[in-house]
């Protein structure tokens, strides 16, 4: 294949395709807003099979429910699609409509959520806690969890004890573990 009379390179081509983990990020989020851990785990593990690398896949989560929050304040004050997409930077309009979609599924408040839990996950890494992929599965059992709480409060099916949602147990082989320096 040619351009401007030359043969197409592999740079070209970068140029014009996102990377893999930037377009399937949306595909985690879809799962985790749906509750499904099964899936949404499954996506991740799949993205780190790629090559994304644990800290990048907190940062593309957390990239994410910063615009997902971003776009709900822009919905909210009215502004059309072309000012999401000036404000929050966003040249592809495939990405532009799934922020919308998602922002409209997504409460302030869960997206608020989700970000306190990224927070401390990370933290937990940091410190030692556990170890990056008990932690990253760990954080999407939880914000699925608490997805699946919202979607229930919102169905009307709120839990009448008014008690946060459970934490996900750990797994006996890593109660205790420590991540080894590098």
């Amino acid at each position: 294949l040619y351009v401007s009379g030359r043969m197409i390179e592999e740079g070209d081509v970068r140029l014009l395709v996102a990377p893999v983990s930037l377009l399937s990020i949306f595909a985690p989020i879809d799962a985790i807003m749906r509750g499904d851990v099964q899936s949404a785990t499954n996506t991740l593990h799949k993205l780190r099979q790629q090559g994304a690398a644990i800290p990048e896949l907190f940062g593309l989560l957390a990239y994410q429910f910063r615009t997902l929050i971003q776009a709900r304040e822009l919905l909210d004050a009215r502004q059309s699609p072309a000012q999401l997409a000036q404000a929050l930077g966003i040249n592809s309009p495939y990405a532009l409509e799934r922020t919308i979609q998602q922002a409209r599924l997504y409460s302030m408040e869960s997206s608020e959520k989700a970000l306190s839990l990224l927070l401390e996950a990370d933290r937990s890494i940091k410190m030692g806690i556990c170890d990056d992929v008990l932690a990253i599965e760990l954080l999407t059992e939880e914000l699925c969890q608490h997805s699946a709480g919202a979607a229930q409060h919102h169905a009307g099916f709120s839990r009448s004890s008014g008690s946060p949602l459970p934490r996900a147990p750990v797994p006996p082989q890593y109660r205790g573990q420590r991540r080894s320096p590098p």
